[in-house]
C-alpha cells in the first residue's frame, strides 16, 4: 500500500493545525497577560463588596492594609461615588461591604458583611451567626427548607457557639456536614 497526500488530506491537516491553534491561543494570552502583571496570592488580597442604593453591587481586591479611602479613590474614578464624598481611613478587611448611601454621601462599612454568594465564590469563610436564609443556601446540600431550620436553630439557641451544633439540625448528617463545614466560621 502507498500512502500519497491529497488535496483534501492537505485541507483537511491545516484545518487541524488551525483549530489546533485556536483552541491553544487563548491561553497563551491569558498567560502573557498574568505574568506581566504583579499577581497578588490569596492571603495577601482583601475582597471588598460595594453596595450602591438599588442595590448595584460590586466586589474589589486590594493588598492587605487597604484602606476605606483607596477604594473611594478608585469608585470616584468609576463614576459611583461624586467627586468630594466623605473620606475615612478605617482599615478594610477581607468580606466587607461597603455601603453607599443616598442624601447626604454616606458612607457605612459594614465588617464581614460581603453577601454570602460573594463569599462563597471568593472561597472566604460564612459566618453561621450572621447568615440569612437566602445566604445559607450557597451552602452545598442546603436549600430553602433546610435553611430555614437553620435559621430556626439558630434563633432558639441565640446563636451557634460550635460549627458542630448545626449537626443537631434535622437534614444535617455527617456527610452533609463535611460538605458545608470548610465554608463556615463563627
Amino acid at each position: 500500500m502507498v500512502w500519497t497526500r491529497s488535496r483534501d488530506g492537505h485541507r483537511l491537516m491545516r484545518g487541524g493545525l488551525l483549530l489546533l491553534l485556536l483552541l491553544l491561543l487563548p491561553r497563551a494570552l491569558a498567560a502573557l497577560f498574568d505574568s506581566a502583571s504583579p499577581s497578588m496570592s490569596r492571603d495577601e488580597a482583601v475582597f471588598v463588596e460595594v453596595v450602591r442604593p438599588g442595590g448595584d453591587a460590586r466586589v474589589y481586591a486590594f493588598e492587605r492594609g487597604a484602606r476605606l479611602a483607596e477604594l473611594l479613590v478608585r469608585l470616584e474614578g468609576e463614576g459611583w461615588v461624586a467627586p468630594g464624598s466623605p473620606q475615612g481611613e478605617a482599615l478594610l478587611g477581607s468580606g466587607d461591604r461597603v455601603e453607599l448611601c443616598e442624601g447626604p454621601p454616606t458612607v457605612r462599612v459594614v465588617a464581614r458583611g460581603m453577601s454570602a454568594f460573594y463569599k462563597w465564590t471568593l472561597k472566604l469563610p460564612i459566618d453561621l451567626n450572621r447568615v440569612d436564609r437566602e445566604g445559607l443556601t450557597v451552602l452545598p446540600g442546603i436549600g430553602p427548607r433546610l435553611a430555614e431550620r437553620i435559621v430556626v436553630e439558630r434563633e432558639r439557641r441565640g446563636g451557634f457557639v460550635a460549627l458542630e451544633e448545626l449537626m443537631q439540625v434535622e437534614g444535617i448528617g455527617p456527610l452533609k456536614w463535611s460538605k458545608i463545614q470548610p465554608y463556615l466560621t463563627l
